[in-house]
């Protein structure tokens, strides 16, 4: 689902938005699986700097504004972009690192306020898929699939797993 600050598409000159898209794909190439190539220094939970990233191949020409639009307006929230104690702007990928040193666990922000229970919903579509590969993984078995079922239901900390039509 887009954010709340995704432009309508339709209202964005063609060139521009292909200028957005571009460097969303070049930023995450880079984030996700090039900064040790290109000699970046990066965090352990993926942050590199934003003035050194800018000054990689392929991203000359790419301003600060550039790169805010590309982060807000990406509709699956593909980066995170902070200022940090040193005062300058610093950019990560939020998921699907191939880098070495990079710290899944970093990447992490740890929960607070954990509810007794949860509640998680998917859509039909999505949830057909789901038993679909469970019963290729796990076998057809009606009680295997119940039992499973029970396990995710109720899992640690109370939480269940509910079709979303269910709702």
């Amino acid at each position: 689902m887009p954010c709340a600050t995704t432009v309508d598409p339709l209202l964005v000159p063609v060139g521009a938005l292909q200028v957005v898209v571009a460097t969303s794909r070049k930023l995450s190439k880079l984030l996700r699986h090039k900064m040790h190539e290109r000699g970046l220094f990066y965090r352990s939970d993926g942050y590199a700097r934003l003035s050194d990233v800018l000054k990689t191949p392929g991203l000359q020409g790419v301003n600060v504004q550039l790169v805010r639009a590309v982060v807000a307006d990406n509709d699956k929230q593909r980066f995170s972009m902070v200022t940090l104690d040193d005062g300058e702007l610093w950019i990560r990928a939020n998921q699907g690192h191939s880098i070495p040193g990079i710290k899944q666990e970093d990447l992490l922000e740890p929960l607070k306020d954990i509810p007794e229970v949860c509640v998680h919903g998917t859509y039909r579509a999505a949830w057909l898929e789901i038993q679909r590969q469970v019963r290729s993984r796990f076998g057809s078995s009606p009680h295997r699939l119940w039992s499973l079922h029970r396990t995710v239901q109720h899992g640690l900390c109370g939480c269940m797993s509910l079709p979303r039509w269910s709702l």
